[in-house]
């Protein structure tokens, strides 16, 4: 009867996993793209731009001036330059870029999962907060690691009325509140050990109220990593960045990207 079990948890996993392989290889995410390829989804023309997912429906025009690489669940980055037209069973046939790390391919495949991810709020009921903050925050970005010494906080605003809004600063160990009023649509703190300091994460907001409920407003996380822990990501971020650069990216772009994508900024 053990044996049968263990015959039975074994085919699970097996079947469980060559269900990830095959979802993974049913479908490709845009990374980047230069120029103005055609894409199609049933024949109609569409967008395409970062993120874009590209499955058995769709297809691709690429004309001389154009260039786009596209990953799959598995890591693996795939560039497209050669002109022609490619329905997805012909993108299914491409090689990948055999240059990419194992630390790349991990960087690839978890932008996959958050292109994924993206894709399924796209067609669920998202959280919908009761916000007074009608603002829209924009950088820094939601949920990221930073290693900076300085932070410039940015979001949107009206620039036709010129009302002030409040800068919210939650530290996440402690829950100290740091409030600073504003006409402004950016503030600058330092890392100095006064109200930022290394090693700590904290969550930030803008509110057009001096109390707003904070259980109730949309905040962005973000976790200031100290010297050592980033040195330890030195390696990866390395091996990321020496394989972006083999693909043409610029040194700053490839911060930028990383940035974006992986959720380090430094």
């Amino acid at each position: 009867m053990e044996k049968f079990f263990s015959i039975k948890l074994i085919f699970t996993v097996v079947v469980i996993l060559s269900s990830m392989y095959s979802y993974s290889q049913k479908s490709f995410f845009v990374y980047n793209v230069e120029g103005s390829p055609i894409f199609k989804v049933n024949d109609s023309i569409k967008p395409i731009n970062k993120g874009t997912k590209i499955d058995t429906k769709s297809s691709l025009t690429i004309s001389k001036t154009d260039t786009i690489l596209i990953i799959n669940g598995l890591g693996e980055l795939f560039k497209i330059s050669k002109e022609g037209n490619y329905l997805f069973k012909d993108l299914e046939k491409l090689k990948s870029e055999k240059n990419n790390s194992s630390f790349t391919k991990k960087y690839f495949n978890y932008i996959w999962n958050q292109f994924t991810n993206n894709t399924k709020n796209n067609t669920q009921t998202g959280v919908v907060y009761r916000t007074d903050n009608l603002t829209l925050m924009l950088k820094p970005l939601d949920s990221i690691k930073i290693h900076f010494p300085e932070i410039k906080f940015v979001w949107n605003m009206n620039p036709l009325e010129n009302k002030e809004l409040y800068f919210i600063l939650l530290e996440n160990e402690t829950n100290h509140v740091t409030k600073i009023g504003t006409t402004n649509n950016t503030i600058t703190l330092f890392i100095d050990n006064h109200i930022l300091h290394r090693g700590k994460t904290y969550k930030w907001t803008v509110s057009e109220t001096k109390y707003p409920d904070l259980e109730s407003i949309e905040f962005y996380n973000f976790e200031l990593l100290d010297n050592d822990t980033f040195k330890s990501m030195q390696l990866e971020i390395g091996e990321i960045t020496s394989d972006l650069e083999k693909l043409g990216f610029q040194t700053e772009m490839i911060k930028r990207m990383i940035c974006e994508d992986y959720k380090v900024c430094f």
